[in-house]
């Protein structure tokens, strides 16, 4: 039995894609009877306005088509479609007043502001999506509001552009709200209940209609108890036709990811890697061993100043690990969920960057810790060690304290405070050197397990 396609309405923005419309609408034609489709042009010049008249009057070669098609021309704002019923009105109350909004979104929008059935789906033009996802979709759309199409195979890519492509989704996914970070936040292809997604998008009066990733910016809107369903599928490359992405719709894009949020993530990292840099720098310099030998010269020479690496080193963590037990009884008590979740996520971080990664490290490279310079017979690692002598790296300690200034980093808003974890866990691993239980480069290992791990799993999570 066929099956009839009559609730899905297809979307289809365009530009300059006419050779690939007159092979892709007779097929969308056979494989979904009955199915709307709209074909939304962003200003073609190759004939694409043309065709379609041909199309919407009969006068295409070949079998004429039984689907309601609509073809909106934004540029001169007029319609051609085969639908007699069509309600014209409606089309030029332009509700969301996009008809001089030029790009992907804004047709996207201007679309969907028309259909009439049930469900929709999104794909492009250019057979990067392959046709039959679009059954794959909307077959979805039964148990939830959303369904998004996921790039799991990048046929034929080069490595840069998988690695733009993977940067890319990572900088959206930072971006939105943790229950709508799907797989492929940037995704061309997705598919939703028409009044459900059309009502978040008329209710929202600081929707975006420009840009080209109309899907990340949908996400960005959707309440928690939205359903969202994903499915997976092959992208290839592009082989006609011309990207719909420009520098000015690639400006809009990165303006709307630099949210506060993203910004102090991505604050975190510059701070990091600057941290990093100058540490690398010194021990390319002046060599991991003789700063270490230098620095607990100095506290020989400076009782006071030793006395105070002892305390920074012995009452560092458990200040830390005072401020989030605090933390967690005031979530018990107060039953904040919220503040009781930035605990228990304080756990999670410590055991998997301080009990997994920094634990499983020291075993696995088991580098000597520090002795004074005239005991070095010679400088071997005991690799896959239980001994205490051959857990230099990375430093515990630094890891503890760099996991906290992580999760707090990515938890708090304030600069002020950020800041002053960051510099506290500083000194704590600095402390580590002075008194002489870990090198430089040891320091700087655990900086990097305990706040990239505490930085991005707070991030994720919040």
């Amino acid at each position: 039995m066929e099956t009839n396609y009559k609730n899905l309405s297809i979307l289809i923005p365009t530009i300059n894609e006419r050779d690939n419309l007159k092979k892709m609408l007779p097929e969308l034609r056979n494989r979904y009877p009955g199915a709307s489709l709209y074909i939304l042009d962003d200003g073609s010049t190759d004939g694409t306005y043309g065709y379609m008249e041909k199309i919407t009057t009969g006068k295409v070669t070949g079998p004429s088509f039984k689907n309601p098609v609509y073809f909106l021309s934004r540029d001169k704002n007029i319609i051609l479609t085969n639908d007699t019923d069509f309600d014209r009105e409606n089309f030029n109350r332009d509700r969301l007043n996009l008809r001089n909004t030029a790009g992907l979104t804004a047709s996207v929008l201007d679309g969907l502001a028309m259909v009439e059935t049930e469900n929709f789906t999104v794909i492009d033009a250019d057979f990067q999506h392959p046709l039959e996802l679009i059954d794959k979709m909307s077959s979805k759309l039964k148990n939830n509001e959303l369904i998004t199409a996921y790039r799991a195979k990048l046929k034929g890519f080069p490595f840069y552009r998988k690695l733009i492509t993977k940067l890319g989704t990572f900088i959206a996914k930072s971006a939105l709200p943790p229950h709508s970070r799907v797989k492929d936040p940037l995704s061309g292809a997705f598919a939703g209940k028409t009044a459900y997604i059309r009502r978040h998008i008329f209710n929202t009066p600081a929707f975006k209609g420009e840009g080209f990733k109309v899907l990340f910016d949908l996400l960005k809107i959707l309440p928690n108890s939205v359903r969202i369903g994903e499915t997976g599928y092959e992208f290839k490359m592009r082989s006609r036709g011309e990207s719909k992405i420009g520098f000015k719709q690639m400006c809009v894009f990165f303006k709307s990811v630099f949210t506060p949020k993203t910004t102090k993530l991505y604050s975190g990292l510059l701070l990091f890697l600057i941290t990093l840099a100058v540490g690398l720098t010194l021990i390319f310099i002046y060599g991991d061993i003789a700063i270490s030998d230098y620095l607990r010269a100095v506290t020989a020479q400076n009782p006071g100043l030793k006395s105070f690496f002892r305390i920074v080193t012995d009452y560092g963590n458990p200040l830390y690990y005072a401020i989030f037990i605090f933390i967690l009884l005031y979530g018990i008590i107060k039953k904040r969920k919220r503040i009781l979740k930035l605990a228990l996520i304080y756990i999670l971080v410590q055991v998997i960057a301080s009990g997994i990664i920094t634990g499983g490290l020291k075993i696995a490279v088991g580098r000597p810790r520090p002795k004074p310079a005239a005991k070095y017979k010679s400088f071997k690692h005991d690799f896959f060690t239980e001994s205490s002598e051959y857990k230099s790296f990375p430093s515990g300690h630094t890891t503890d304290a760099f996991s906290s200034a992580g999760v707090l980093w990515g938890f708090l808003s304030s600069y002020l405070f950020s800041f002053l974890a960051f510099g506290f866990s500083m000194l704590i691993g600095i402390s580590r050197i002075f008194v002489g239980s870990h090198y430089p480069l040891d320091v700087l290992a655990g900086m990097a397990v305990g706040f990239l791990t505490g930085l991005i799993i707070t991030i994720k999570k919040f």
